[in-house]
């Protein structure tokens, strides 16, 4: 049994002032411990943190006998918070630079993912100097080297929750220097011993009267030797990464961490809106190649895909080799690229065939609404860029925020009506199922997905043959549908040639789950579903963009 949730803050200070002293009072309004922590300040300013420590009980001052360093101040912070029982610790930056406001969504963020580290990526204004903004790129290529990936999106933001005993294994075993580069290295150590990543923005202000303690050439100087510590590091340390990647291959599909850098999206964007799709597109097979390179968990879904595809289909479809792998993944990224251009340039929407638009749009004329489930099979996003074309407004995409948030806001950034009419969940609950009946009793289309078992992992599937061999399927569409008492219609959009062609099935007037028989209808339609699955991965068998072990059992309710 887990430890209950405890978590406080950490406020590293030095000869802060009162900047220290409002950041302190803004943070007692959650209620939490405060450990304030004196690097070596003056007597005058100690005296400041001393008499607010002494007048609110829930502060407790940590006193450094001569300044050590950020890092030192911050270790000690989380040290003495360990001992006292904490789980969990936000650590603030004394100078007033970050938006508290943010503060709730980190600490609901870290109670959501208590085996992770709660990082704040800056959004700055244009008070930050130039020279800082350009140190900070040059790190940011440091770290993604160091860790040969793009997870860490800002090494340097003071503003993240640490989960203790981690982090503490990370700074004991490592023996991390205790000054600027510590926000650095904690994180790309941290990476290392596997502990994942979730990242919120934070706003970011530099203050003209603020104080800093950064010193140009000595502190850069320090920050190039930790560098050059953590690339010395390397081949003791990213095998190790690798391997626990390995193990973590069976993860649920909702726990996998969405991988690619918001920079790197925000940078295709730019490209597609000022340069159009054909200079746009290379820049997405170069991304699909580097994550083809570095996903050995995704690599090995998508070989386990083509092994049973293969087989199933008696040899008719490609090899299962890194060849036909690296083409899937080609084919996500021009998905990916194409989901943008739906939205950005729409040149892509005069290429689409559309057979089934007749059926989709006498059910929405109908004004009985719909159903539609999908997959991620073929380009099902862009989907709504195609309803939007047609004139078939009204659809309403369930999607599971978390699992793509970057991209998701990469989209929202680049054009801010793709985000109208999605509804972001984490699992369905009473809420969420009132919300989709108003959109169905209007009668409009609510999309969901029937190829993902739920986020929440709670035993809501039922087994289906799928490619030979026995695989999960979630109830939740055919549950949905039965209490929405509307059509449902499969919907499937497939990338041919220079455009797609979409396909569109009717599945079932109306779904009835009668009590006596309920599972058995729900297996039913299941099997149904994974057959209909199946035959398009036949025609299509290079766009089922599946990056997790699909055929992982999930455990029964006796086993969890």
């Amino acid at each position: 049994m887990s430890a209950p949730h405890r978590t406080c803050f950490v406020v590293p200070c030095y000869n802060h002032g009162e900047d220290a002293v409002r950041t302190v009072r803004r943070l007692l309004g959650h209620g939490l411990a405060v450990y304030l922590v004196d690097d070596g300040s003056s007597a005058g300013e100690a005296a400041h943190l001393a008499a607010l420590a002494s007048a609110e009980p829930i502060v407790h001052l940590i006193v450094l006998p001569a300044n050590s360093g950020k890092g030192a101040a911050v270790t000690a912070g989380l040290r003495s918070a360990r001992a006292a029982g904490f789980t969990h610790a936000l650590q603030v930056d004394a100078d007033g630079q970050h938006d508290l406001s943010v503060v709730p969504a980190f600490l609901e963020a870290s109670v959501a993912h208590p085996k992770s580290v709660v990082c704040g990526q800056p959004v700055y204004d244009d008070s930050m100097p130039s020279l800082r903004r350009v140190a900070r790129h040059l790190t940011h290529i440091w770290v993604w080297f160091e860790t040969l990936s793009f997870e860490i999106r800002d090494s340097m933001c003071g503003f993240r929750v640490y989960p203790l005993i981690e982090t503490m294994q990370v700074i004991v075993g490592a023996r991390i220097p205790p000054r600027m580069s510590f926000d650095i290295e904690v994180l790309v150590r941290l990476n290392w011993a596997g502990v994942p990543s979730v990242w919120l923005p934070v706003p970011v202000t530099y203050p003209q009267e603020g104080r800093s303690h950064f010193r140009p050439l000595l502190d850069n100087l320090l920050i190039t030797w930790s560098h050059t510590r953590l690339v010395v590091s390397m081949p003791w340390n990213i095998p190790l990464r690798a391997a626990r990647r390995r193990r973590r291959s069976s993860a649920h599909w909702s726990k996998v961490t969405e991988r690619g850098s918001g920079v790197g999206l925000g940078f295709s964007a730019w490209a597609m809106r000022v340069f159009g799709r054909p200079v746009a597109l290379p820049i997405a097979y170069l991304v699909a190649t580097y994550f083809f390179l570095t996903g050995s968990v995704a690599r090995s879904a998508a070989l386990g895909y083509l092994r049973r595809l293969h087989r199933w289909s008696g040899g008719s479809t490609p090899r299962p080799d890194n060849w036909s792998c690296y083409r899937i993944f080609l084919a996500f990224g021009k998905a990916a690229h194409d989901k943008l251009s739906g939205w950005i340039d729409h040149a892509l929407l005069g290429k689409i065939e559309f057979p089934g638009f007749s059926i989709l749009s006498q059910a929405r004329e109908s004004g009985r609404g719909a159903l539609i489930i999908g997959s991620h099979l073929g380009n099902l996003d862009l989907m709504r860029a195609v309803a939007r074309r047609y004139g078939l407004r009204g659809f309403h995409a369930v999607v599971y925020h978390a699992h793509s948030a970057k991209f998701t806001q990469t989209v929202a950034d680049a054009a801010p009506e793709s985000q109208e009419d999605l509804i972001h969940v984490q699992d369905f609950g009473p809420a969420t199922a009132m919300r989709l009946r108003e959109i169905i009793d209007r009668g409009e289309c609510v999309v969901i997905v029937g190829d993902r078992t739920p986020a929440a992992e709670n035993g809501r599937c039922v087994t289906a043959s799928f490619l030979g061999e026995p695989a999960d399927f979630p109830i939740g569409p055919y549950v949905l549908a039965a209490a929405l008492e509307c059509p449902v219609f499969l919907l499937f959009c497939f990338s041919e040639g220079r455009g797609y062609r979409v396909e569109v099935e009717a599945f079932a007037n109306r779904v009835s789950l009668p009590r006596a028989s309920r599972q058995a209808e729900l297996q039913s339609l299941a099997a149904r579903f994974a057959g209909r699955l199946e035959h398009y991965c036949r025609l299509y068998p290079l766009q089922w963009f599946n990056f997790f072990d699909f055929w992982r059992k999930a455990p029964s309710p006796s086993q969890r």
